[in-house]
């Protein structure tokens, strides 16, 4: 369908985001549905500033945006209304324009529980899990983790005040299901103590932390855990063929990216498709 003066605009706020599939998998939809609306990415500084993302939103007439970080955050007090998964992560990763107010919510919790249905049945309900991170992905992730009974959720992070900040934000958000969460620093000794019990380890890390984690012993999973990495678009995630190796059960972050683009697709449309169709076709190179 060519875009003209009535195509609601649809896009990706961030940077870097040259490298992101989101484009290709929200124009995918539109056209499998029907929908006069385009996907675009539209670069902004990590310095941007909430308030000016906000403007913009409603100055240019955008229909809803994803948003990479910091804006995940910094966006926060410029919006309207907030949805419970966005509240428990206190981080949004969509915005909606309707009427002038901005609604914001957050599908990467929800994505990466839905991916971990998809591909691998895991009920998390009394797992123990680990995370790498404490961002606004691994926020997003604990915190659904957390809400679903997760028995335990461990953030580890190169800096630890930033681990134990992210519990007292997500425990403060989560009331009783918060009593599951627990931080403590990512070394190589942390890593194994937790690890050896988890049933999921999932890293949220960016390249930064690369060396560290490929540092990490790789025999520590149990062979019925599941390693999950975030990061789709890293061609080296660290210790994740080690982990195939081993035929341990492991994720590259593809099928989430899909999940919570599915998601936030059906908040804008009355459409269900099947995350398991677009993930096939990305695969396949289709989308690309």
């Amino acid at each position: 369908m060519t875009p003209t003066g009535r195509t609601a605009v649809f896009g990706l706020i961030g940077q870097p985001i040259a490298h992101s599939l989101s484009p290709s998998i929200w124009n995918h939809l539109f056209a499998e549905h029907q929908m006069d609306a385009v996907y675009v990415a539209l670069p902004a500084p990590p310095d941007a500033g909430g308030a000016a993302l906000a403007t913009s939103i409603r100055t240019l007439g955008l229909a809803a945006v994803n948003l990479t970080i910091p804006h995940k955050t910094a966006i926060l007090p410029y919006l309207d209304e907030l949805s419970d998964a966005a509240r428990r992560a206190g981080a949004v990763n969509f915005v909606r324009c309707v009427d002038g107010r901005l609604l914001g919510d957050n599908t990467d919790g929800g994505g990466f529980m839905l991916s971990l249905s998809l591909e691998h049945g895991l009920i998390v309900k009394d797992r123990r899990t680990v995370i790498l991170g404490a961002g606004g992905a691994a926020r997003a992730v604990a915190a659904e983790l957390a809400y679903s009974g997760a028995a335990e959720v461990v953030l580890l992070n190169r800096t630890a005040e930033r681990a134990h900040q992210a519990v007292v934000d997500l425990r403060a958000a989560l009331g009783s299901a918060g009593r599951a969460l627990a931080h403590g620093s990512l070394t190589a000794d942390s890593y194994a103590r937790r690890a050896a019990k988890a049933d999921l380890v999932v890293n949220c890390t960016g390249g930064g932390a690369r060396g560290l984690i490929n540092g990490f012993d790789p025999t520590i999973l149990s062979s019925d855990a599941v390693w999950s990495d975030l990061n789709y678009w890293d061609d080296r995630p660290p210790l994740l063929q080690l982990h195939r190796d081993r035929q341990l059960k492991t994720q590259d972050g593809l099928m989430m990216l899909v999940c919570q683009a599915v998601l936030a697709f059906q908040a804008v449309s009355d459409a269900r498709p099947d995350p398991r169709q677009v993930f096939d076709a990305l695969n396949k190179g289709w989308l690309r």
